[in-house]
């Protein structure tokens, strides 16, 4: 093995789990060298394998520097977006997923796939919109997912930020146009559905992490997952929002102002409700109502993102600092959940996140962190010698994940990211365009991009020196802080760095704990002579509990038992375990102190047509603050996926409150009853009359099955 970078091996505070330098990565019986610009040699602890890599496909520019190695895994990353396009000319996601999927081509797009694959991220972006004529025509698809996806999933809106990408890099004004009549509409009908005016954030969970026990507690289904607000999910909203302004700007219309205040509320909302200060991060999301406390879990793509779209502002370098790592990256979430899974999102890296993070260092001005995010994704893609989707987060090895493929798009995008926003610092903006380069010493003392394209211009990038503070850059010999989209044909950038790298990383031990303890499960809240007691079932070893009254802790407690003063007003009370390392567990479910009302149905038959309704005569002894939700069956299908999620609307009195999300609950179980989503209201005392209806607006992405039974109306008296 060729001996490895000193300076490097400092920078990046590796621990024994691997080392790497421009032509090998070396770990433990595993090892990968660069024989050449073109040719990978790697023994992922089994049979050597050699990989000949093709030409570079057209449309991509040449990467020129020393290191065999990044050389080779450029190419590699390459030539695996071109094998990823796919007859029609859209983009699959991967070996394994042929189709399009949104979320995964709209990260793609905006990482790097803009710059390299325009056309083919335009037809993909186009292919997830419905087609033909009505009420669906012009509609952005959400991808399928928990119980029957959006709005449980309303992550789609990275589509917006993809769009507007796309444009900055080609300048297409009638696309633009199209796509901002598509994002403007499907805006509107996220608004309308997922927004949360109590909290000012938005409904749906954790962007890209759609499998429900990989993330969430045991207890929460998927109309609990809706009405939990994702850190990611609204970061994503908040861009969005910030994208349409821009659009709108673009295109000379008016409506650019009404665009960046809903941004800006949506980033101060995150800021409010999901800081921790003490962590020094954001987290993952809020509990679903009435809980509405956040959780203790949180996630790297989420925190990446509130960095690099500017929700964290001068947090960005405590977020990056402070976001745990381990030997071979940064958990897609942390703590991981105690409940058993194989690695996919709980237990497991992924290369798309580890890339967004390694760019949240860049702009943070983390150089370390840079530095090692792009050491972690090259060690990965040259042990497996293709961009997978995930490995395991303790071992680094792609066996033993629930779900993998090679050629993954968006882990492929990630690695030319690293190369076109990271090493050579691309920044495509609203005014023009920028080179702020991050170059380890490793990579140095030169680096060249030659046929880079943006817009009509075709670049030839030297970067020479290595660090990320800019001593000057030169548009074909004049200096320039900043190139116009106007600028056409060939030219020639020159770029000197200084040579300083700033930043530094904590890297915790292997041996640190990595998971929380298993959520308690609440027993029973009532009142015991003049005491409200809370019990509930947990393993008894555990550290301490926390009990929480309407979300702030109110006391801790070591056996599974609470009591306080009897109070007449309505409360929930809820419990957390602390464990090993003062890792917190997820939230119980609560407990409400609260009186209910319910009233059944008439007769809870299956529907699916605008215009029908099944209505409740509720009477109420006293006025107030109340929760409602419907106790409702839906057996479209699978409790995982598809696209049936049915959605309805509350009046009260003729008035409408707000949307019942009634997700799939498993196929053809018309008898398994759940709990809708729960909405707030304000009542006087007296009969009122409810309805559940469903409007021609009530419309989930099938289009086609919209069935729900509806069997109960549910109040309950809120604190």
């Amino acid at each position: 093995m060729a001996a490895m970078n000193h300076a490097l091996l400092l920078a990046l505070m590796l621990t024994p789990a691997y080392s790497l330098d421009p032509t090998t990565v070396q770990e433990g019986d595993r090892r990968a060298v660069a024989l050449s610009g073109t040719r990978l040699w790697s023994n992922d602890g089994g049979t050597p394998r050699v990989r000949e890599l093709g030409p570079l496909p057209a449309g991509f520019p040449v990467l020129e520097t020393a290191s065999p190695l990044l050389a080779a895994l450029y190419r590699q990353a390459a030539e695996e977006a071109g094998a990823d396009v796919r007859p029609d000319g859209a983009l699959m996601a991967g070996k394994e997923w042929p189709g399009v999927w949104t979320r995964d081509v709209s990260y793609s797009t905006q990482l790097a796939l803009a710059l390299v694959l325009p056309e083919g991220a335009w037809a993909s972006l186009k292919a997830k919109t419905f087609h033909g004529s009505g009420a669906a025509a012009g509609r952005v698809r959400q991808d399928t997912g928990s119980g029957g996806a959006w709005p449980v999933s309303t992550d789609r809106v990275v589509w917006t930020t993809a769009a507007w990408e796309l444009y900055l890099a080609r300048g297409n004004r009638a696309r633009l146009a199209e796509a901002y009549a598509l994002a403007r509409g499907m805006a509107e009908e996220d608004w309308r559905v997922a927004h949360d005016p109590t909290t000012g954030l938005m409904y749906g969970e954790s962007s890209f992490m759609d499998w429900r026990e990989q993330t969430y507690p045991a207890w929460m289904e998927p109309a609990d997952i809706y009405g939990a607000r994702a850190l990611g999910t609204n970061v994503l909203h908040a861009e969005a929002y910030a994208d349409l302004a821009r659009m709108a700007r673009a295109l000379g219309k008016p409506e650019a102002p009404g665009w960046d205040a809903r941004a800006a509320g949506i980033r101060r909302a995150i800021d409010r409700r999901l800081w921790d200060a003490r962590a020094g991060l954001y987290r993952g999301f809020l509990y679903p109502a009435p809980d509405d406390g956040s959780s203790f879990q949180t996630e790297a793509l989420g925190n990446a993102l509130a960095v690099l779209y500017d929700v964290a502002g001068p947090k960005a370098g405590r977020v990056v600092a402070s976001y745990p790592l381990y030997p071979y990256g940064v958990p897609t979430i942390f703590p991981q959940l105690a409940h058993p899974t194989q690695p996919y999102h709980n237990k497991a890296v992924w290369p798309f996140v580890e890339t967004y993070f390694a760019l949240a260092g860049k702009r943070a001005g983390n150089g370390a962190a840079f530095e090692r995010g792009l050491a972690d994704v090259c060690r990965a893609a040259a042990l497996f010698q293709t961009n997978k989707e995930n490995f395991v987060l303790e071992s680094g090895r792609a066996q033993g994940t629930a779900v993998n493929s090679d050629r993954q798009l968006w882990s492929v995008a990630g690695s030319l990211a690293l190369v076109y926003k990271g090493l050579f610092g691309l920044e495509l903006g609203e005014a023009g365009y920028a080179f702020k380069p991050m170059v380890p010493a490793w990579l140095g003392p030169r680096l060249a991009l030659r046929g880079l394209r943006v817009r009509e211009a075709r670049l030839d990038v030297v970067v020479t020196g290595t660090g990320d503070r800019v001593r000057w850059v030169k548009l074909d010999g004049r200096p320039v802080t900043r190139l116009s989209y106007g600028l056409k044909g060939a030219h020639r950038v020159e770029i000197q760095l200084d040579g300083a790298l700033a930043g530094s990383l904590t890297e915790r031990s292997p041996a640190q704990p990595l998971t929380a303890p298993e959520a308690p499960e609440p027993l029973s809240v009532e009142p015991r002579a003049g005491w409200t007691e809370l019990l509930w079932r947990a393993d008894q070893a555990l550290a301490w509990f926390t009990v929480w009254r309407d979300g702030a802790p109110v006391g801790t407690s070591a056996p599974p038992r609470f009591h306080e003063p009897l109070d007449a007003r309505p409360h929930t009370y809820g419990v957390t375990a602390t464990g090993a390392g003062g890792l917190v567990s997820p939230h119980a479910r609560v407990r409400s102190t609260g009186a209910i009302w319910s009233v059944q149905a008439d007769d809870p038959k299956r529907w699916n047509q605008v215009g029908t309704q099944t209505a409740f005569k509720l009477d109420l002894p006293l006025g107030g603050r109340f929760r409602a939700h419907v106790v409702y069956a839906n057996g479209a299908g699978p409790v995982n996926t598809d696209s049936k999620c049915a959605l309805r609307g509350l009046y009260v009195d003729g008035r409408r409150v707000g949307a019942l999300v009634l997700p799939q609950r498993g196929t053809d179980r018309w008898e398994d009853w759940g709990r809708s989503n729960p909405l707030g209201l304000t009542l006087a005392p007296g009969r009122h009359t409810v309805e559940v209806r469903q409007d021609p607006l009530d419309r989930n992405m099938d289009e086609a099955v919209n069935e729900a039974r509806v069997k109960a109306l549910v109040v309950v008296q809120a604190s």
